[in-house]
Parts: structure tokens; C-alpha cells; sequence
């Protein structure tokens, strides 16, 4: 009788390690899924944030380019008039040669 309790007892051992051997194994498992699921959530955020980003950054230089452009078109009282990257004076004919006054 004492020996089938013994027995009984290591067979409950044995059951009970193996168990916990096969819920580490099945929890690791998960663990690198979640994981990878978090590592792909984080990198959707960083390229929407970048985007954002950009497409601020964008907005903010096309607005601070206009706005230089009409400060210095102010501050030179419109005497520069580009066609086709060639300015045109408004004194003067058209080669730049300066009027005499008459």
C-alpha cells in the first residue's frame, strides 16, 4: 500500500511538471506573436507620424515662401517683374539700357 501511494504521488509529479513544460512552451509561443503584433502597431504609428510630419513641414515652407516673397516684393516697391526668370526693370527699355529724362 505504501508503495502504490508512492507511486500515485510521482505519477502526479510527473503529470504536473509536464503540464507546466507544455503551458511555458504554448506561452511563449504567444508571447513572440504579440510581439511581432506590437512591433508592427509601433512601426504604423512612426510612418503615420512621419507623415503628418512631412506633410506639415511641407506646408509650413510653401507658407513661409509666399511670405518672404511678398515681404521682399513690398520692400522693393515692385520694381522686379520676372518673365521666365529674366526681370524686367520698370525704368528703362526692355534690354535694362536705363531712359534719359527728357
Amino acid at each position: 500500500m505504501r508503495n502504490r501511494i508512492l507511486a500515485q504521488c510521482l505519477l502526479s509529479l510527473t503529470f504536473l511538471s509536464m503540464a507546466s513544460v507544455g503551458a511555458t512552451a504554448q506561452s511563449a509561443g504567444s508571447d513572440i506573436k504579440t510581439a511581432g503584433s506590437d512591433t508592427k502597431d509601433a512601426a504604423k504609428k512612426t510612418g503615420h507620424a512621419i507623415a503628418h510630419g512631412t506633410k506639415t513641414a511641407a506646408r509650413k515652407t510653401k507658407n513661409g515662401t509666399k511670405k518672404a516673397y511678398h515681404s521682399t516684393k513690398k520692400a522693393t516697391g515692385n520694381t522686379v517683374r520676372g518673365v521666365e526668370g529674366k526681370p524686367k526693370t520698370t525704368t528703362g527699355t526692355a534690354s535694362g539700357t536705363p531712359t534719359t529724362p527728357q
